[in-house]
Formats: structure tokens, sequence, C-alpha cells
């Protein structure tokens, strides 16, 4: 690894700051939005459904019911858009969470099989910080786009949770085996985007 770390621009290997995560926290975020704007201009080229999103049948009758009156061309517009931010970012979220797995498994394998007692607790890697830095950005960056698609309060829980003990390990520099041990169910997120 160190020569993929090697590679890396400088301030996404600077892991001994706060400032310096922060930075590798804001770049994981910035390229999180970035495959969800990639996402949206392959899908509306490549995918013929993406464009013709529409309300259900149910969806229409519960609509009608609450509001009293059919859907406006702005309400069907505003749900087309809030479809292809939740396609968008079922795409996003299996690409950064098999991104965060495989990177959890190498720091797992490093300081778990490979390490002393002492890592266990105490030792943080170049890699191990860009794996948790990824699982924040992607947590921050899915609650934007439930910000932007008017999500129920209950799909925050997970992201907060995240956010604080992710971010309690990275930003103390300890304790990084077990984040990245606790990360691996990220694992199972590509599967579900897939039947999604």
């Amino acid at each position: 690894m160190a020569s993929l770390a090697g590679m890396l621009p400088g301030f996404l290997t600077e892991i001994e700051t706060n400032e310096g995560i922060c930075k590798i926290i804001g770049f994981y975020f910035v390229a999180s939005l970035a495959v969800h704007f990639l996402s949206g201009v392959v899908s509306s080229m490549s995918l013929p459904h993406y464009n013709e999103y529409a309300p259900s049948s149910k969806e229409v009758s519960k609509h009608r019911k609450k509001i009293g009156k059919p859907m406006t061309k702005p309400e069907l517009a505003a749900y087309k858009t809030k479809k292809q931010h939740d396609w968008n970012m079922t795409v996003e979220s299996g690409f950064s969470s098999l991104a965060m797995t495989i990177m959890y498994l190498f720091c797992f394998n490093e300081l778990y099989l490979n390490g002393t007692v002492e890592d266990h607790w105490a030792k943080c890697t170049v890699l191990s910080t860009h794996a948790i830095s990824l699982h924040l950005a992607a947590s921050l960056y899915e609650t934007v786009i439930y910000l932007v698609t008017d999500k129920a309060l209950e799909f925050y829980a997970h992201h907060v949770l995240v956010v604080i003990s992710c971010g309690s390990f990275l930003f103390l520099g300890k304790g990084h085996l077990w984040c990245c041990w606790l990360g691996l169910v990220e694992g199972s997120n590509p599967p579900l985007c897939a039947v999604t």
C-alpha cells in the first residue's frame, strides 16, 4: 500500500491532522456528487425508464385522497426528479460501498492478521484513514440526497450513527481496525443496490 499512497496527491496523504482528514472527506464527498451526476448523464442516454419515471396508479390514488385533486405537472416533474436522484444514489452507493469494502478488507488484513496486539487499537494507516473517510463522505452524500428527495426522518438515523462512530475513530486516530472490521458490513450494499 505504500506505493499506492505515493501516487496520491499530497493533500490526500495528510492523515496526521484533522484538517488533512477533512480534506480527504471533502474529496470523497465531491467524488460522490460527481458519480451521482455522471450516473444521471449515462442513465438518461442509455436507460429509457430513467426518463419516463411516473407514479404508479396506487401512488396517484394516494395523492388524490391526500390532496383532493390529481397531480399537477410540477408535482409529476418533482416525482420524476426524486426517482432519478434515488436511482443515481443507488448507483453511487453501490460503487462507494464496493470500494469501501475492498479498502476495509485490506485494512483488516494489515491491522489484524498482520498487526500486533498494539496495532489493533493504536495503529492507523493511510488506507484505513481513506476507507473511514470514504464511509463518512458517503453518509454525508446520502444525507444530502435524502434532503433533496424529502426522505422520512428514520432514513437519517443510520447516517447519524455512522458519522458519530466512524468520526470518533477517525479523528481520535485510534481503533481503526475495529472501525474497518465493522465497516465490512458495507459489503452487503452492492448486492442490495443491484436488486432495488
